[in-house]
């Protein structure tokens, strides 16, 4: 893609990350510790997407949320915009925690701060990978092996017509 500026691809082996990654973020550590999750072992989830077809059954990430709970861990369900409804109704039916609105910057700080993020195939699974958490990306209608991140700690699921999961890994 840099091609056309003169640049060449990226060497293998060197870790490429957003700049953000290390910066702290008052208002989102404040939150966290408002809702008993500063210092515990955080699962985000993030049921949301922008595209519809693009999203996996919100069972499933209410399912997701009570296992990450039974497992002693905290989940977090988060949003974007006009998806509030999507994440209360996981994080009521799966007893998580609904995070506050954010803006960019707030959404880096709580997943830099969560242990895994599972998401379906949105610009948030993305950024999550940037920030350097573990991410499982769920993908229902695109092209996973094209758009998801498939080297650990990150992984990639399909989710195909009969809606049973599958990982998806790298041929090499």
């Amino acid at each position: 893609l840099l091609a056309p500026l003169g640049i060449g691809a990226i060497p293998t082996g060197i870790r490429t990350e957003w700049g953000a990654t290390a910066t702290r973020h008052d208002r989102v550590d404040a939150w966290l510790r408002a809702n008993g999750c500063a210092n515990r072992a955080l699962g985000g989830l993030f049921p949301g997407g922008r595209k519809a077809e693009n999203r996996l059954p919100l069972e499933l990430f209410s399912d997701l949320a009570r296992s990450v709970r039974e497992r002693g861990a905290v989940p977090i369900v988060l949003w974007g915009p006009g998806e509030r409804h999507l994440a209360a109704q996981v994080a009521s039916e799966g007893q998580a925690t609904l995070a506050p609105s954010m803006r960019l910057d707030e959404l880096a700080a709580h997943l830099r701060a969560c242990r895994v993020v599972v998401a379906n195939d949105t610009g948030p699974m993305h950024l999550a990978v940037a920030c350097g958490t573990p991410t499982v990306a769920l993908f229902r209608s695109t092209d996973a092996m094209r758009w998801g991140h498939r080297r650990p700690p990150h992984r990639v699921i399909v989710c195909d017509a009969t809606m049973a999961l599958r990982e998806v890994r790298d041929s090499a």
